[in-house]
Order: structure tokens, then C-alpha cells, then sequence
């Protein structure tokens, strides 16, 4: 009896002796497809200069895909050698021949010159062309481009574009938004329903930044949401990303028992690791554990040492922990 393992790779081999059939038949979406399996290696053993010449052979026979594709890798350099001249050439076929997301990099090409000219008055046009089609990668593009012309003079187009293209699936939009009503930028008013709304979508794509947004929202008293078992997931998803201060904050959390079972000694160390890195929220952290004697023994000239590290960082809290213990007199 075969198994569906079997089968399956029965089935898969049918499908490629197909495809190489068709491809040798000048069919131009089989070369293409069958491009694309070479250069992966996920079903054929990988082979960049075949995939490469069928490719080719796909974006020469009018395969729109193939065009834009070829354009991408050479601009990426993926599974090619990067070439700017190469990119902008087939980039421009298949923008001319109709790719929308195409007119997205050749817009890229005209902002940052590759292969042509810098022209941002063409970038400017080509990404609002795209971005008019729904590509929210130019629609976040155009924004920042936006901000960079004139924050003031375009803010309702910026706020626009970024919610068009987070409402798409652009993972920097979705945090962008989030980060404006954390804080309440672009003349939005703090809402920190929304800035968890759209933190949570980016996060849940592991944008690290958002993961650690939302852990300090729930983290924080003041903004009437405490959570420490959800700060504390959200630190630790940051933190599998390496993001320092998110470490920094499961340390103190470790210490004080605070969404974890109390590990004073795990705590203790994560915060003298990230303090050693130069990280101003560990200095501060491990300053107030031994000023404190929060699982540690209490040590003023270990605290004011910390925390002096986290002032010359320019960390403000810091400041006002020094000025209002008066550790500055225990700094050595």
C-alpha cells in the first residue's frame, strides 16, 4: 500500500515533468513557474544559472511575471547578482507592459537613482500611481515621502496613506499608526485603544518595536490598562527578537514577581547584562535594585553608579531618581 507521502511525491514529479514539457514547448508561464522551483530548491534541486536562463527565456516570451521578477532579484540580489543597470531594465518592461507593483520599484529606482537618474519628481509620480492601485508598500513610501517634504503641509494625506496601507497589511504602517495614537503625533489625540489595536496587528507579524510598544503600555499604571501578564508576553515576544529594552523590562519583572513567578537571580542578571551593553532602561533598573535592596543587598554606591550611567545617557527618570535620593554624594 503507498503511503500519502509517496503519493504525494508522485503526484509532484507528474507536475514537474509537465512543466518541463511545456516549458520546452516555448510556454512562457512554464518556464517561469518552473524558474522559480530552481531557484527555491523547495520540490528540484537548486540551480540559480537555470533558473536564471528560464526566467529569461519566460520574461523574453512575454511573461509579465518573469519580467517583473527578474527586475526584483536584480534589485535584491536575490539568487542573482545585484545590478542596478539590470533592474531598472526589466522593471521597466514590465512596467510598461502593465505590472502595477512594478511601477512601485521603478518608483524606488527613480528616488534612490538605481540604474537611472535620481528623479523624485518621477518617484513622486509613479508611487501615487501605485498607491492609487492599492500597493501599500507605496503607499507607506509616499507618506514618509510626505513627511519629508513638509510634515505640516501634507498631514492629512500622510495620515491617509498610512492607514491605507495598514489597513493592506503594511507591517511599518500598522506600527506608525499605532506609535501616532500611543503618543498622540500628526494631531491625533492619545488613544490608546487604537495604539493597541494597530501595535497588535504588527506585533502579531513579529514587528518587534510594536511588541515592545504594547508591553510598555500594559506595563504602565498611568495608562489605566495595567496588565502585567500581557506586558509580560509582550516583553518576552520582543525580547526572542533581541529588542534590548524589552530584556530590560522582563528583568525587572523577574525581580519584582511582577506577570512571572519572582526569579531575582534570572532578573538581576538580565539587567546587569543589558546595563554592561549600555542600556539606559537596565542601568536605571539595576540602580533602583540596589538602592532599594530589591533582591539584592542594598548598595548606594552601586545604585548611584547605575543610575549616574543611565543620567549621562540622558535618561530623564534617571535625573529625578538621583536629585530626590540625593545619590549624587554616593556616585565614586
Amino acid at each position: 500500500m503507498t503511503s500519502s507521502g509517496a503519493n504525494k511525491n508522485v503526484v509532484l514529479s507528474e507536475n514537474i515533468s509537465e512543466l518541463v514539457y511545456q516549458s520546452n514547448s516555448g510556454n512562457s508561464d512554464a518556464q517561469y513557474k518552473l524558474s522559480q522551483l530552481y531557484f527555491e530548491g523547495n520540490v528540484v534541486e537548486k540551480n540559480q544559472k537555470k533558473a536564471l536562463s528560464l526566467c529569461i527565456k519566460a520574461a523574453d516570451n512575454g511573461c509579465l511575471e518573469a519580467q517583473f521578477n527578474l527586475g526584483y532579484r536584480y534589485y535584491h540580489g536575490l539568487g542573482v547578482r545585484m545590478n542596478n543597470n539590470k533592474a531598472f531594465e526589466h522593471l521597466s518592461s514590465a512596467f510598461d507592459n502593465g505590472h502595477s507593483e512594478a511601477e512601485y520599484y521603478l518608483g524606488l529606482c527613480y528616488r534612490w537613482g538605481i540604474g537611472v537618474k535620481i528623479n523624485l519628481k518621477k518617484y513622486e509620480r509613479l508611487l501615487t500611481s501605485a498607491s492609487e492601485k492599492g500597493i501599500p508598500d507605496a503607499q507607506y513610501d509616499l507618506a514618509k515621502y510626505y513627511e519629508f517634504k513638509s510634515r505640516e503641509k501634507f498631514l492629512s494625506k500622510i495620515l491617509y496613506l498610512y492607514e491605507q496601507a495598514a489597513n493592506r497589511g503594511n507591517i511599518d504602517a500598522q506600527s506608525e499608526l499605532g506609535s501616532n495614537y500611543d503618543d498622540g503625533c500628526y494631531g491625533v489625540e492619545v488613544d490608546k485603544k487604537k495604539a493597541i489595536f494597530w501595535y497588535t496587528k504588527a506585533a502579531n507579524q513579529n514587528d518587534s518595536f510594536s511588541q515592545y510598544r504594547l508591553g510598555l503600555i500594559y506595563y504602565d499604571e498611568e495608562d489605566g490598562i495595567l496588565d502585567y501578564n500581557k506586558a509580560f508576553y509582550w516583553f518576552n515576544e520582543a525580547a526572542k527578537n533581541q529588542y534590548v529594552e524589552a530584556l530590560s523590562y522582563l528583568g525587572i519583572m523577574y525581580v519584582e514577581g511582577l506577570g512571572v513567578q519572582a526569579d531575582v537571580t534570572k532578573g538581576i542578571e538580565l539587567l546587569r547584562k543589558n546595563a554592561e551593553q549600555e542600556c539606559p532602561i537596565a542601568q536605571y533598573f539595576l540602580g533602583s535594585v540596589y538602592y532599594y535592596g530589591n533582591g539584592a543587598p542594598q548598595d548606594l554606591g552601586k545604585a548611584a553608579f547605575w543610575m549616574a550611567k543611565a543620567c549621562e545617557a540622558g535618561l530623564i527618570d534617571a535625573q529625578f531618581f538621583m536629585d530626590e535620593h540625593n545619590l549624587w554624594k554616593f556616585r565614586k
